[in-house]
C-alpha cells in the first residue's frame, strides 16, 4: 500500500509545479484579444509610433527588425528595451541574422555566408557561427533568429537562396544546420529553421511570384525534407515556411506557408514537430498578389502557423478576431500557439529579464574581438580554388599586379591587397563594364604580372539577375586573360565561374565580408593552398 501511494504522490507533485509555472499563468490570465496579439509580429515600416501603440495595445506579441531599425548597436538596445518596456507580456524581438548581428547592424561582427561554411564541412565552424549570432544577439536585445537557411540549393539557377544555404548535399545541409542552432540556442536565442519545407530547388524568388515545385514525395523526403528533419531532431525551436506551392504534399494552389496539409499533417504530425512555426514574410508578392492579407493571415492560422510575420499588423490582428468571433477558427485553435509562444518565451528567460544594458554590452564588445578571429578562420578554410590553384604558388613574386572590381566590391579589399603586394594598380568598374571601361583597363596592363578580377554576383530579394554575371564582365574577363595571367575570384555565388572559362584561376570566398576579403589576401600573399571544397556542382 505504501508502494502505491508513493507512486501517484509524484505525479501530484509534478502537477502542482506546473500549475505555477509563468506561461500557464498568463494564458489562463489572458483575454482572447490579447491572445490573438500574441500572433502577430510586426515590423516598424518607418512608423514607430503606431509600433508602440499596437505594443501597449496588446494587439502584437513580437517584433521583426530591419536595418533600418538598427543603425548601431547601442540605437538597437535602446529600441529593444523601449518596446518591452511598453509591453505587458515580453515580445520576441526578432531580426535576420544570416551572416551574424554585423550584417545588418554596423560595428559587430559579420560572418561568412553559410556556403562559406559548407565549403569547410566543419560542424565546428557552423556551431560558432550559432554561438557568435546568438551571443551578440542578445546583448542588443535580439531573441529570436531568422536562421539557418537549411534550404538544400539543388538548383544552380535558383535567385534568392544561393550561398545562403550550406550546399547542395541534403545530409551535409542537415548536419551543418543542425550545429548551427546548437551553437544559437545553447546560448538561449531561438534558431528558426527556413524555408520549409524547402526553397533550394526553385528557380523563381518568392518575394516576386509563387514558385512550384514539382517533386514527388519519395524525392522531397530524400532532398528537401531531410535537413528540417535533421534540425527538428536537434531541438530547433522555430521553423518558417515557404511561400512556395508543392502539388505533391497539396495539390490545391496555394504557398505552404496556408496549407494545413503540409503544416498540420506533415510537419506537425508526421515530422513531430512541437516547436513555433512562422510565416515568411507576408508582405512578399506570393502572397501579397495572390491573396487578401486578411484572408491570408486567417487561412495560415487555420493551417497551423503560430505566429504572422505581418505586413499590416492591425489588419491582419483584425482579421483573425473577426475569424474567431464568428466561430470560424475555434479559441482552442488560438489558445495551441499562445501555449507554444510562452512557453518559448519562457525558455528564452524573457518572464524574468527582458531588457539588456549597456555595460553588458560592453563586456559584449571585448568578446567580439574573439569573434572577428574566429570568423577569420572560418572565411579562411573556406576559400576554395575552382581552377588552377598550381599558379597561386607562383603569386607572391607577382608584385605588379592589376586589381580589377566590377559591381559592389568592399572598400577595404584596396587596402588589404596594398597590405601584402605593393606594386598594385587597382580599378573599380560598373557592374556591367562598358567598352569604355574595359579599355580604360587594357591600358593598364602594360607593367602588370598578373591580374585580379573580383565579382560578387549574390541574391538579393527581388531582383533575380544579381545572381547572373554580366556581358561587360564577361569580355573584360577575356580579354585580360588574353594579356596575362587573370584570376578570377567571387565573392558570392561560385556557379558565376563557369561564365570565366579563360581565367587561369579560379577561386571563390562565397562572402564578401571582411573576414572574407582578409583570408583571400591572406591566401593571395603566403601561397597557401586554399583548403575548401566546393560544396555545389558547377
Amino acid at each position: 500500500m505504501l508502494r502505491y501511494i508513493a507512486r501517484i504522490e509524484i505525479p501530484i507533485k509534478k502537477r502542482r509545479v506546473e500549475k505555477m509555472t509563468w506561461w500557464m499563468e498568463e494564458i489562463r490570465r489572458m483575454g482572447i484579444e490579447e491572445k490573438v496579439g500574441q500572433l502577430i509580429c510586426s515590423s516598424t515600416w518607418g512608423d514607430m509610433e503606431r509600433t508602440k501603440r499596437l505594443v501597449e495595445e496588446g494587439k502584437v506579441g513580437s517584433i521583426i527588425l530591419y536595418r533600418n531599425d538598427m543603425p548601431s548597436p547601442e540605437a538597437t538596445i535602446e529600441l529593444t528595451n523601449s518596446l518591452q518596456g511598453l509591453a505587458r507580456v515580453p515580445l520576441f524581438i526578432m531580426a535576420d541574422f544570416e551572416s551574424g548581428a554585423g550584417g545588418m547592424v554596423p560595428g559587430m561582427t559579420m560572418l561568412p555566408t553559410n556556403m562559406a561554411v559548407g565549403a569547410t564541412r566543419s560542424e565546428e565552424f557552423s556551431w560558432l557561427c550559432g554561438e557568435i549570432t546568438a551571443r551578440e544577439a542578445r546583448a542588443i536585445g535580439v531573441n529570436v533568429v531568422l536562421a539557418p537557411v537549411v534550404d538544400v540549393n539543388a538548383n544552380p539557377r535558383n535567385p534568392i537562396i544561393n550561398i545562403r544555404s550550406f550546399g547542395e548535399d541534403p545530409e551535409m545541409v542537415g548536419r551543418l544546420g543542425s550545429a548551427w542552432v546548437e551553437g544559437c540556442q545553447t546560448n538561449r536565442c531561438m534558431a528558426v529553421a527556413k524555408h520549409f519545407p524547402g526553397h533550394g530547388d526553385t528557380y523563381q524568388d518568392s518575394h516576386r511570384e509563387m514558385p512550384v515545385v514539382p517533386h514527388d514525395m519519395e524525392r522531397m523526403r530524400r532532398v528537401e525534407l531531410s535537413s528540417f528533419g535533421a534540425c527538428i531532431a536537434h531541438g530547433v525551436r522555430g521553423i518558417m515556411t515557404a511561400h512556395i506551392h508543392f502539388p505533391a504534399i497539396d495539390q490545391v494552389p496555394i504557398p505552404a506557408t496556408l496549407s494545413k496539409k503540409i503544416v498540420t499533417d506533415l510537419l506537425r504530425r508526421d515530422m513531430g514537430f512541437d516547436g513555433i512555426v512562422m510565416t515568411d514574410a507576408m508582405a512578399m508578392w506570393a502572397i501579397k498578389r495572390n491573396f487578401d492579407l486578411g484572408e491570408a493571415a486567417v487561412m495560415a492560422v487555420e493551417a497551423g502557423v503560430d505566429i504572422i510575420l505581418a505586413e499590416d499588423a492591425e489588419r491582419e490582428y483584425e482579421a483573425i478576431m473577426k475569424a474567431v468571433s464568428s466561430g470560424r477558427i475555434p479559441e482552442g485553435r488560438i489558445d495551441e500557439s499562445v501555449s507554444r509562444i510562452l512557453k518559448a518565451k519562457q525558455w528564452l528567460h524573457l518572464e524574468r529579464r527582458r531588457g539588456v544594458s549597456l555595460e553588458d554590452f560592453e563586456m559584449m564588445r571585448l568578446e567580439m574581438k574573439g569573434h572577428m578571429r574566429q570568423a577569420l578562420n572560418i572565411a579562411k578554410g573556406a576559400v576554395t580554388a575552382v581552377k588552377g590553384k598550381e599558379f597561386l604558388r607562383t603569386i607572391r613574386s607577382s608584385t605588379a599586379l592589376l586589381s580589377v572590381a566590377a559591381g559592389a566590391i568592399p572598400e577595404g579589399w584596396e587596402g588589404e591587397l596594398r597590405s601584402r603586394f605593393h606594386d598594385v594598380v587597382s580599378l573599380r568598374l560598373s557592374e556591367d563594364p562598358s567598352p569604355e571601361e574595359i579599355s580604360k583597363v587594357m591600358e593598364s596592363v602594360p607593367g602588370r604580372k598578373t591580374a585580379i578580377f573580383l565579382t560578387s554576383a549574390a541574391p538579393e530579394a527581388y531582383k533575380e539577375e544579381g545572381i547572373r554575371v554580366k556581358e561587360g564582365q564577361r569580355k573584360l574577363v577575356e580579354e585580360l586573360s588574353a594579356r596575362l595571367p587573370t584570376i578570377v575570384v567571387s565573392l558570392g555565388s561560385p556557379y558565376v565561374l563557369a561564365d570565366f572559362p579563360s581565367a587561369t584561376t579560379m577561386l571563390c570566398t562565397y562572402s564578401d565580408c571582411s573576414a572574407s576579403i582578409e583570408a583571400l589576401v591572406e591566401i593571395l600573399w603566403s601561397s597557401e593552398d586554399p583548403q575548401g571544397r566546393l560544396p555545389v556542382s558547377i
